[in-house]
């Protein structure tokens, strides 16, 4: 009598549990298709092509690479001064932003007018968090991280959140024209 009830009925169960696994796979056979994106994809959109295209610097953009490469030529000949040894300790990071956008670097707003004026409002708003162990000090040790898009992003998210920041803030976005002035983005256009 125990082994009717526990034991040997086991076997019963999954045996119908295999036939409906089984009868619904097969009901939904024909809506169900098993196939790799590549064979979709081919079918719906062109071959990809590729096409290396030769973006020469626009004078704004060479100067910018130029003085990377002299910042640290200096650094290397024992002339560093505080922004060449900030900015230098990845040469080949600071060139390949300068020659992605200018943008992705730190070159406006770094007078300490403006850095301070920007980690008040940035601290004040709790821009990195409301926690106690975070300081202006530290706000500001990050802002100097900061590319040029990162100030501008940050400006825009607290105007966004209060429009009247605008009056303080606004003065660290940046304009569609300054967003799309990089040679790449220029030539992106033309294509």
């Amino acid at each position: 009598a125990e082994g009717g009830a526990g034991g040997g009925g086991g076997g019963a169960a999954e045996d119908r549990s295999e036939y409906a696994y089984r009868k619904l796979k097969q009901l939904f056979a024909p809506f169900v298709l098993r196939r790799r994106k590549v064979d979709v994809l081919s079918q719906i959109i062109p071959p990809k092509t590729r096409k290396v295209e030769f973006v020469p610097f626009d004078d704004e953009t060479r100067g910018v690479y130029d003085g990377i490469i002299s910042a640290h030529l200096k650094k290397r000949e024992g002339i560093v001064t505080k922004e060449s040894a900030s900015s230098q300790k990845h040469l080949f990071t600071a060139l390949r932003k300068a020659a992605n956008h200018p943008l992705l670097l730190r070159r406006r707003h770094k007078d300490p007018a403006a850095v301070e004026h920007l980690s008040r409002h940035l601290f004040g708003c709790g821009y990195f968090g409301h926690d106690a162990t975070c300081t202006q000090a530290l706000v500001r040790e990050e802002l100097a991280k900061f590319s040029d898009f990162d100030v501008h992003c940050a400006a825009l998210e607290l105007i966004e959140e209060s429009p009247a920041r605008r009056v303080d803030l606004g003065r660290y976005t940046l304009e569609v024209d300054d967003l799309l002035c990089s040679p790449k983005f220029v030539r992106l256009q033309d294509l």
